[in-house]
């Protein structure tokens, strides 16, 4: 399993371990209270053991925006009032890019912003979890809530909506994660993938270059696969963890490959 070399990556606070979290002008209290209990809002779907769950996601990272003291950032969910979200990014270059331009912006509570990795299994547990109380309120004086979302990454996501509308499907309920597997698999997914481009080249690798087309492709959206009793392996993209190393390089660091190094992140 990967190792990380800085202090920081991979580590994200209980809420309700800091006195307050700036969210733009506001500031944001989450309550001192037990954290939701692991799979509490859709343990009745959630088919796979906590093992399995870690197990099939266990090559995958996702990439959070904290403050200079590892606290996750929050970002107000629009259309809902009550609801404040901290986000976990599919997408490396796409998490770097959010925290450039809030550090560009100006605001106080940007300033230090860093990428933090999360190892999957992790950031999927906070997802599915019940939403946290703050003592923050609403313009109605109503009580805000603390939640935790997926940012998909926005190329694969827009290949999800090409998909889907070829095949006259909704696209209002694009995947949260999408993710991508031989359509020969399509009772039953076994290895998928975050990289529609990453699963075309095993298609043509494994199985035929002539079937190499979108046809040839399943979608499928992961925290989905993940409530259901098959266990699948999920690997990560090419892409990103090329980029990945590329920003440990030429920081000085080791990247992600190597095991040797120690580290704090959970797995």
């Amino acid at each position: 399993m990967a190792r990380f070399t800085s202090p920081r990556e991979g580590f994200v606070p209980l809420c309700g371990t800091r006195p307050s979290v700036l969210r733009g002008p506001r500031v944001v209290c989450p309550k001192r209270v037990r954290p939701a209990r692991r799979f509490s809002r859709r343990a009745q779907i959630v088919a796979l053991t906590w093992e399995e769950v870690k197990t099939s996601t266990m090559l995958v990272n996702v990439y959070s925006i904290t403050d200079k003291e590892g606290y996750p950032i929050l970002q107000p969910m629009y259309g809902h009032e009550r609801l404040v979200g901290s986000l976990y990014f599919l997408s490396c270059e796409q998490a770097m890019l959010t925290r450039k331009s809030l550090t560009d912006s100006g605001a106080e509570f940007g300033q230090g912003a860093q990428v933090a990795v999360i190892p999957f299994h992790v950031a999927f547990e906070k997802v599915i979890a019940d939403p946290i109380p703050t003592e923050d309120t609403d313009d109605e004086g109503r009580e805000v809530y603390l939640i935790f979302r997926f940012v998909p990454d926005l190329g694969e996501l827009q290949v999800a909506k090409t998909m889907m509308e070829k095949d006259g499907v909704d696209t209002e309920n694009l995947p949260e994660v999408p993710v991508f597997y031989s359509a020969k698999e399509a009772d039953k997914a076994g290895t998928v993938f975050l990289s529609h481009e990453d699963c075309i080249k095993n298609i043509q690798e494994t199985e035929s270059k002539q079937d190499a087309g979108m046809e040839s492709v399943v979608l499928a959206d992961l925290p989905e696969l993940l409530t259901e009793a098959n266990q699948v392996a999920v690997v990560p993209s090419t892409y990103n963890k090329m980029f990945v190393d590329q920003v440990f390089s030429e920081a000085g660091m080791e990247g992600f490959g190597n095991d040797s190094q120690g580290g704090n992140v959970e797995h």
